[in-house]
Order: C-alpha cells, then sequence, then structure tokens
C-alpha cells in the first residue's frame, strides 16, 4: 500500500531535521458518513510540476478528509512534468467515493508559450498555468477554485464554494503582506496603469474563478501578454500580472481562506493588523486553508507553527486506491455528477 511519506523519501528535495509531534486537539475530524445520493459537486485545480507533488499529494489528503458527506470533489491537475510513477502514486492517495482525479496535459505550444516567463527561487514555470485555467479546462465547467500545493485544508470547502462571484473576474484574499498596490512590494507601475493607491493587491494562492467572464474578455491571453512586456515590473510573477490587469474587478473573501505566515511575522496582535479583531483572531488561530507562502516550506525549515500539521496530513495512509485495474484514475464514471 502507497502512502504519503513515500513521497517525502523518494523525492529530490533535501528534507532537514523533522521531528515527531503529536497532534492533540489540532488533529480534525474525519468524516465517516457515507455520501448521500444528491451531492454538491466542488472542482477544484491545481498545478504541479514533479518537485511539487509531495505538498500537492498532502493538499488533497487534507481536503478530501475536511469534505462534508455532502460533497464531492472533482479535481484537475495540471501537470508541469509530474513523472508516471508519482502520477500513480497521487492517484492511489484518492478514495474514488469523495473524489475524481483528471489530468490536464498542457500542449507543447502553450509550454513554449510561457517557458520564457520570469521564474525565480520556488517559483516555477507551473505557476503561470494557473492563469490559462479558462483555456485548459473543459469549457463547461464554469467555476473553479485553485488552490496552490502548498497548503493545508483545516476545513470543509462548501462554505467558500457557494460564494457568489457576481460579475467579479475571481474572489480572493487581500494579501497580508503586500496590502495595497503601492505597498513596497506592490505593483511598480501601478500609477502608469491608472490605479489609485489604496487599490488592494491580493494573493493568488487561493482563487475561485468566473471561467466565463474570463474567457468573454480573453483575460488569460491578455495577462501572459502584459507579464511578457513588463518584465521589468514583475517582482511575484503571475500574481503581479493578475493584479494588473484585473484591477479592482475582483471580490474578497475571509483572510481565514487563505492564511498566510504574514500574519505572524507582521502583527503581533490585531491593531497592528489591517484586519478587525474578530477576523484576526479567526484567521490566525482557525483558519479554514493554512498556505505555506513564501520559501520557507513545511518540508525545508522548523519556523512555520503549523509545520507538523503539514508532516499529519504527509504521514497518513492513503484510503482506498484511486487507480482502477487498468491503471486509469478511477474518475471517470464519477465524472456525470459533478455538474456546475
Amino acid at each position: 500500500m502507497l502512502d504519503h511519506g513515500s513521497f517525502l523519501r523518494s523525492s529530490t528535495v533535501a528534507f532537514k531535521g523533522r521531528q515527531s509531534s503529536s497532534m492533540d486537539s489540532r488533529a480534525p475530524i474525519v468524516l465517516q458518513n457515507p455520501l448521500p445520493q444528491a451531492v454538491t459537486c466542488i472542482s477544484v485545480v491545481c498545478a504541479a510540476d514533479e518537485g511539487y507533488v509531495m505538498p500537492l499529494a498532502t493538499m488533497v489528503c487534507s481536503l478530501v478528509e475536511q469534505l462534508s458527506a455532502d460533497c464531492k470533489l472533482r479535481l484537475f491537475v495540471i501537470d508541469g512534468g509530474i513523472t508516471p510513477s508519482s502520477r500513480e502514486k497521487l492517484c492511489a492517495t484518492i478514495d474514488p467515493r469523495r473524489a475524481t482525479l483528471e489530468w490536464i496535459t498542457p500542449s507543447q505550444e502553450l509550454i513554449q508559450r510561457v517557458s520564457h516567463l520570469k521564474t525565480s527561487g520556488h517559483i516555477g514555470i507551473s505557476a503561470y498555468y494557473r492563469i490559462l485555467i479558462p483555456e485548459l479546462l473543459p469549457q463547461d465547467i464554469e467555476k473553479v477554485l485553485y488552490l496552490d500545493c502548498d497548503i493545508i485544508i483545516r476545513g470543509n470547502l462548501r462554505a467558500l464554494w457557494n460564494q457568489e462571484i457576481e460579475d467579479n473576474y475571481l474572489l480572493a484574499v487581500q494579501d497580508m503582506g503586500v496590502k495595497t498596490v503601492s505597498s513596497k512590494d506592490g505593483l511598480l507601475n501601478y500609477q502608469t496603469l491608472g490605479f489609485e493607491p489604496t487599490q488592494k493587491y491580493f494573493n493568488s494562492g487561493v482563487l475561485l474563478l468566473n471561467l466565463p467572464k474570463w474567457r468573454s474578455t480573453n483575460l488569460a491571453w491578455r495577462t501572459i501578454e502584459y507579464i511578457e512586456n513588463n518584465r521589468q515590473f514583475i517582482r511575484f510573477h503571475d500574481q503581479d500580472g493578475l493584479n494588473a490587469m484585473i484591477g479592482g474587478s475582483w471580490g474578497e473573501m475571509h483572510p481565514m481562506w487563505n492564511q498566510t505566515p504574514d500574519i505572524y511575522r507582521n502583527w503581533r496582535n490585531w491593531e497592528e493588523s489591517i484586519l478587525s479583531e474578530e477576523i484576526y483572531n479567526t484567521t490566525r488561530y482557525a483558519p479554514k486553508i493554512i498556505h505555506f507562502a513564501s520559501s520557507e516550506k513545511p518540508w525545508n525549515t522548523f519556523i512555520h507553527p503549523n509545520r507538523d500539521l503539514f508532516y499529519h496530513y504527509l504521514d497518513k495512509p492513503p484510503g482506498p486506491a484511486g487507480v482502477s485495474p487498468g491503471g486509469k484514475p478511477a474518475s471517470a464514471a464519477a465524472n456525470a455528477s459533478c455538474a456546475n
């Protein structure tokens, strides 16, 4: 039986000094109720290369475990260079009673189009695939939740999924480290773009996307072109491009849906933050999604206070294998129940 630890042991990443720990009261409650006949299908898309397949599997484990009994996951993985062996391991972590898995392989033309875009450190080319989600996903998908791989889910996503996007391009969380486009690490050319200095800047790690609006305005390719033509202004890769092109046409979700390390680094208490006391306390102490943003990941540092939670999911044994006898993801039969 394959387990998540096999990703850790076989990864080319050097993992440092892991310590054992007890999750105690922080361990999530596993939902054991059988699925009802009528379910809400939550469509989620991620993008990963071989270097991020281990955290992707860990994130998916936490996501499926936190789904309520009336929800089912339709997971799309944009393959940025995942080996067949790692694909098989990821499929083995999927319980087909709770989730389906569909692979998306970008065309060589698309890969070449983004291959020259700016990368740095832990940010690779696959980060830009989120911009092209409307082009890569089936055209009948009208709403999808994008999730970075370096996150852990701490609550059922149904409440987030049911939020109204209205006429916005997306819902996101205001970045806790880069609050506005005029911040020190905001958009260098915000004035040229015609933005007010107080225009909020969002983090692109958790996004609820309005795909018809993206498609009707050709936002994906316009954003790629902007990044190509404004390389000197790009610091945070796809995130800068999306903030520049979308401007104020995005809606805010509660910060508990994208808690980044900035809440620990930048603010000692709610009075120092940009949040109300209630929102600050919920985001810091009861987040629904923990995002290990920055180059300091649970597998290479002891700094993050929720590092042990990552290993809690990494070490969990997989559920029923999501691979059919023929070796294909056991997802096709369930896709009919996953209408938007």
